[in-house]
């Protein structure tokens, strides 16, 4: 038995624990991720001079040492020779102590990592000995964290930021990333692609790997708008330059663009007028913040959202939504809640769990449901206390009818 309660106390706890890495996934990555991209654009930066120089010494060599007199160098192009190398050494040192200011910010993402190992090793530790107080103190942390990252995504980021700050947990959420996005949503909501594309420059591996269309759709913008501008000529040099680099991929929302050029910006044509419209401002904000939390790993939604939505799901039951059987004790059926899991499934149950409306408690075998000549169904343990407290007479609580003790009757739930 003690074997059993064990082991099932041991699938439970593990269970959690997967339940939390699950969502607390995204804390851990973010930090990594840029970590990661930090050390390989360094890393891309010096081997790309580094193979220059090699490149310049070697044809250098080469030359110098060329069998046929007159394919040698001359004195003036070796010296010039050695000028180029030397010049591409002195752009290699610049590189590399650009490289430098970047290990600072390599080193924030490191610590922030230890820091977020530490704190997930805090929750488990106050688990494994048994830490209540422990426990409690990680929760409210948590919640905290839930709260930044929910109001960081609605936008609120100065609010997040001075939140984050009086509870000291900068560390332990991403307001970094927000604010890189914002100045490019806001770049965008102005319509302006240059924050948009130098970030699509930085990301450009990860975002070709997901296959995003993010930067085409910026250079077709910005296409569109030289067409609203008059500028035809300017539009057609741009989608050489630009647009053509994706015929591979866009060949086809390419061809629909070109066939702007025969068309004004008041057109009634929907092909034209959808890619005329200023609504797709909007629509590049919304993908650049998809494509944005793909690459920082973020979940589309909130932790809050998420929670909240796992939470009502698993308490609801379609009792919430009949006016006549909601339970003033349940947080989908109060009427603030009540709109919100109006679109979530109902909790998936095997067996019915009967709550008494006058005491809240669970009707079982133990406190049996007894029913009411008018059909209302009430705990034994609730009326049998209402009944000793007004000499035998029970009083329906919902229809105010007045019965005794003899008139009740035990109901059995198959």
């Amino acid at each position: 038995m003690d074997e059993q309660t064990g082991s099932s106390s041991s699938s439970s706890s593990s269970s959690a624990g997967s339940a939390l890495g699950v969502l607390e996934h995204p804390f851990l990555k973010v930090p990594y991720e840029s970590l990661n991209r930090s050390f390989r654009n360094s890393q891309k930066l010096l081997e790309k001079e580094m193979a220059h120089v090699v490149a310049t010494y070697a044809d250098l060599q080469k030359r110098a040492d060329a069998a046929n007199p007159a394919s040698r160098l001359s004195g003036s192009a070796a010296v010039q020779g050695i000028e180029n190398v030397v010049a591409r050494l002195h752009k290699l040192k610049r590189k590399a102590m650009q490289v430098e200011e970047v290990l600072g910010k390599e080193d924030q993402d490191i610590q922030r990592c230890k820091i977020r190992l530490d704190h997930l090793q805090q929750q488990q530790s106050a688990k494994t000995i048994g830490a209540p107080d422990q426990q409690l103190i990680w929760n409210m942390t948590r919640l905290d964290r839930v709260i930044v990252d929910h109001l960081l995504r609605e936008g609120y980021v100065e609010t997040a930021n001075k939140f984050a700050t009086d509870n000291g947990i900068l560390d332990l959420v991403d307001v970094d990333v927000f604010l890189e996005s914002r100045s490019i949503e806001e770049a965008l909501q102005r319509h302006d692609c240059t924050a948009a594309l130098a970030w699509c420059n930085v990301n450009k591996s990860r975002l070709k790997k997901s296959e995003s269309d993010f930067e085409f759709h910026l250079r077709r913008q910005e296409f569109v708008e030289l067409l609203r501008s008059g500028k035809r000529a300017e539009a057609i040099a741009h989608a050489r330059k630009h647009m053509s680099p994706f015929s591979d991929t866009n060949m086809r929302d390419i061809q629909t663009a070109m066939g702007c050029l025969a068309f004004q910006p008041s057109t009634d044509c929907d092909s034209y007028k959808r890619l005329f419209d200023s609504s797709c401002w909007n629509d590049l904000v919304e993908e650049f913040r998809h494509d944005s939390f793909m690459i920082h790993s973020l979940t589309s939604q909130s932790l809050l959202s998420i929670s909240l939505q796992a939470g009502l799901s698993a308490l609801k039951t379609p009792m919430c939504y009949q006016h006549e059987d909601k339970n003033p004790n349940c947080p989908v059926c109060s009427t603030t809640i009540n709109d919100l899991a109006r679109d979530l499934p109902f909790s998936h149950r095997t067996q019915s769990c009967i709550v008494c409306r006058i005491s809240g408690e669970v009707m079982n075998e133990h406190n049996l449901p007894m029913a009411l000549p008018n059909g209302n169904v009430y705990s034994f343990t609730a009326l049998q206390e209402m009944a000793r407290a007004n000499n035998g007479i029970i009083t329906d609580p919902r229809t105010k009818q007045t019965y005794s003790v003899s008139e009740l009757r035990k109901v059995f739930v198959l």
